[in-house]
């Protein structure tokens, strides 16, 4: 992402074979991704992110938007500024067929960044894919991303 939230966000989608199978999945409920202010005298004055426009934004908690265990982030939804609802979408992912025996196993690694988000250009480490997102405050705000790799299950016996 480069810019104000009326630039566009691009992702990198991965390839994971002709034999992996994803689960559909339904998009998460919706959520503000600017985070609750903190201010230091305790009391709670912002109702919007553009209320605290102006305000240290290394004092605003992240909002995590991560994928249950052993899924990967399939999708990210957010249209407008950061007063705006975001959604993302997570799928469990499966080799040859959608059977329990058959799916991919997630191993998730540890958070990276933060970087500003409106001059942020992350992707994972080879052969891992994507499974959460943190971010804080508006598009001047801090994100980071969680990675993960992906295991086969065991051939059965």
């Amino acid at each position: 992402h480069l810019g104000d939230e009326q630039e566009k966000t691009y992702y990198k989608c991965a390839t994971l074979g002709s034999d992996i199978v994803q689960e559909e999945s339904e998009w998460s409920v919706k959520f503000p991704e600017c985070g609750y202010r903190l201010k230091d005298d305790g009391d709670d004055d912002f109702t919007t992110c553009t209320d605290a426009r102006e305000y240290d934004k290394t004092k605003q908690e992240y909002i995590y938007a991560s994928c249950n265990p052993d899924e990967v982030m399939v999708g990210r939804f957010h249209e407008g500024d950061e007063n705006e609802l975001s959604q993302t979408r997570c799928s469990k992912l499966y080799k040859g067929s959608k059977k329990p025996e058959n799916q991919l196993q997630v191993i998730p690694s540890s958070w990276q960044g933060p970087v500003e988000e409106h001059k942020s250009d992350y992707t994972c480490p080879a052969n891992q894919v994507l499974i959460g997102r943190a971010h804080r405050s508006d598009e001047e705000g801090y994100t980071k991303w969680r990675c993960a790799s992906l295991k086969a299950p065991k051939p059965a016996n």
